[in-house]
């Protein structure tokens, strides 16, 4: 759902800055050159590394930036960043999750000054929404678990993209009338102006009333459920939790299913997976960004004092994604702890931070500055 004021933001926005970015879009097709691109590699050993920030970290980064707030720590870590960036040794992709946290912020001003700084912290790059990683991840898992024929790539080198289109998973359709003007309406809707403007104003507060209210029902639920099974082993609720979601109807069942019927195959096929628990255990560990949230959410149910939070939904699907796929995450101190205790992040090769001061020393020790 579009901003209310989205129009009138544009427009502000452009106001005097349209014929510059017209020509900016020209001069580069003119010369046939195309839009900056990142290619990760499949190894997390090889450059440029991958570096996810939770959006405290993003609102530490951008106070200190403006002034609001001074900490050496956090300026170091600014600079560290930009080094290791400029040299192509790190990417800095906008997640899912960010956007949606970024346009929450009540003060509009506040929201473009962060915004602002968070397109040019990260070069105007952002990671793919959850969904469409998701998908994927699902669609691999049926090739290795099911046909036992893996023909599907990684998603890893596919996972940033500049501009933020990808990010909710959406891409930008062109009419019919309207071709010979695709070309050049895209890369508009990728330009740091645009990203900078749906990060300050692509949400609106209905958008947020409505996905406070799933995440409340979530959060009912979670509490629901931890009151029965919170005692039970991780490995062992987990397994039941997968096993009643890849056997119910829902966004998971419907993909392997349309995965199946792609490639010509029997629903039996899954019928005898579901049948052998071991095996579907093996399955939904390949569904990498649910893993990972089941892991840490599990986790934290062991403990009374570490009670549900409204936000923990977002913070799930974050750290799935940036977990699995990253070389470092800088994320709230709960999580970092759950995530290095579990040893789920050690699993996926990743570093998880909480405190920012450590990024500069963390990003020499891995060679990007």
């Amino acid at each position: 759902m579009a901003h209310k004021n989205v129009k009138q933001a544009w427009r502000e926005m452009m106001e005097g800055n349209a014929l510059t970015v017209r020509a900016r879009i020209v001069e580069r097709m003119n010369k046939g050159e195309v839009p900056p691109s990142v290619t990760l590699p499949e190894s997390k050993a090889e450059f440029p590394k991958l570096l996810f920030l939770d959006t405290n970290i993003w609102v530490a980064l951008s106070q200190t930036h403006h002034g609001v707030k001074q900490r050496l720590g956090v300026s170091a870590a600014t600079t560290a960043i930009r080094e290791a960036v400029k040299a192509r040794r790190l990417v800095l992709p906008i997640t899912a999750t960010n956007l949606d946290e970024a346009t929450k912020h009540a003060d509009a001003e506040e929201r473009k000054r962060r915004a602002r700084f968070m397109v040019d912290l990260s070069g105007n790059f952002s990671c793919l929404s959850p969904v469409v990683v998701r998908d994927h991840e699902i669609d691999r898992a049926v090739e290795k678990h099911i046909l036992r024929d893996e023909k599907l790539p990684s998603i890893r080198p596919y996972l940033v993209h500049w501009g933020l289109a990808g990010v909710r998973g959406h891409r930008i359709r062109i009419f019919d009338a309207d071709r010979k003007n695709a070309p050049f309406v895209e890369q508009l809707g990728n330009e740091p102006d645009m990203s900078a403007m749906l990060l300050a104003f692509g949400l609106d507060s209905d958008f947020h009333a409505e996905a406070g209210a799933t995440e409340a029902d979530l959060l009912d639920t979670v509490n629901k459920a931890r009151s029965t099974d919170g005692h039970v082993p991780v490995l062992e609720r987990m397994s039941d939790a997968f096993f009643y979601v890849l056997t119910r109807p829902n966004n998971y069942t419907r993909r392997i299913m349309f995965a199946l019927m792609k490639r010509g195959v029997s629903e039996q096929v899954y019928a005898d997976l579901i049948a052998d628990r071991a095996r579907l255990d093996d399955f939904a560990e390949d569904l990498h960004e649910r893993y990972i949230w089941a892991t840490l959410w599990f986790e934290r149910d062991r403990s009374a004092n570490d009670k549900p939070a409204l936000n923990d939904a977002r913070d799930g699907s974050f750290l799935g994604q940036a977990i699995a796929y990253g070389n470092i995450v800088l994320t709230e101190k709960r999580w970092a702890h759950l995530a290095n205790k579990t040893k789920i992040a050690q699993r996926y090769g990743t570093t998880v931070l909480s405190r920012v001061d450590d990024l500069p020393d963390l990003l020499t020790q891995e060679g990007c500055i």
